[in-house]
């Protein structure tokens, strides 16, 4: 027997309908986190949504799927690069990596380890265009020039 999970009403309606206008990943060092305007908490994972009133909000990922959108298509569409960007940043920071864009797609290099293989550079990449949607800014993360940039 599977339980439900219930749905709270928070700050917004749960039977008004919302249009997802963007997700993007908030960066607290430089002063873009908040907090979510349905539940309160603090986020770094954001989704711009409005009202048909066209009151703009934002809000947390967790919070925006308990709402009912009135395009769920746009949000999963928005919500898988999202994810991608996120895989990005966060490998981004792993100790040694090094990031590099080609103009078009950025590139992050880094170690790995596996109980298999031991020791390994891996590499994982993702399109500047959903970089520059979900984290505006990210160029600062850069840290290798290709040589077609010199």
């Amino acid at each position: 027997m599977t339980k439900s999970k219930k749905v709270v009403q928070r700050a917004l309606l749960l039977d008004q309908k919302y249009e997802v206008l963007s997700i993007y990943r908030g960066d607290f060092l430089s002063g873009n986190g908040t907090t979510c305007e349905n539940c309160g908490k603090v986020i770094s994972n954001i989704a711009e949504i409005k009202n048909s009133s066209n009151t703009v909000f934002q809000v947390g990922l967790d919070c925006a799927k308990t709402l009912q959108i009135s395009n769920p298509d746009d949000f999963s569409g928005l919500e898988y690069p999202f994810k991608q960007v996120s895989k990005f940043l966060t490998l981004s920071r792993k100790k040694d990596s090094k990031v590099s864009s080609d103009g078009f797609r950025a590139i992050v290099n880094f170690t790995n380890y596996s109980k298999n293989w031991g020791e390994f550079t891996d590499s994982f990449s993702v399109f500047n265009e959903w970089l520059n949607r979900h984290s505006p800014g990210w160029e600062k993360l850069i840290t290798t020039k290709n040589e077609k940039d010199e």
